[in-house]
């Protein structure tokens, strides 16, 4: 379960990554400030989602550092495994954010022991 994998790996930070994760940076932001609006005291939730944003961590596939077409450029066939590189690439930079680096990230795709 993706927000069991995010607490274990970013701690107080995770349910915020994880929302993130399932709609996208913008969304999360709206749902604060309309929080606020009803309101409901967000301040700590908003320097959590802050800090995210500040650091820009990787919470989705689409903030990687590398993408389905350079999967497929490194010679890996076009269908479903590029889509579970990339799904596997997200886990590894959730648990290590300094890999979200593109010739990290293709290193460990291309070699033997990659996934």
């Amino acid at each position: 379960d993706d927000i069991k994998l995010i607490e274990r790996l970013r701690g107080r930070d995770a349910k915020i990554i994880s929302l993130i994760n399932k709609t996208d940076i913008t969304a999360v932001s709206l749902m604060i400030s309309l929080k606020t609006a009803f309101g409901e005291d967000t301040a700590n939730i908003r320097t959590v989602f802050e800090k995210i944003a500040a650091r820009g961590d990787c919470c989705t596939i689409s903030g990687l550092a590398i993408t389905g077409g350079d999967i497929i450029k490194a010679g890996i066939p076009s269908g479903k495994l590029v889509g579970e590189m990339l799904a596997r690439c997200l886990e590894a930079v959730l648990r290590e954010p300094e890999l979200n680096k593109k010739e990290k990230l293709m290193e460990i795709i291309l070699s033997k022991n990659g996934f």
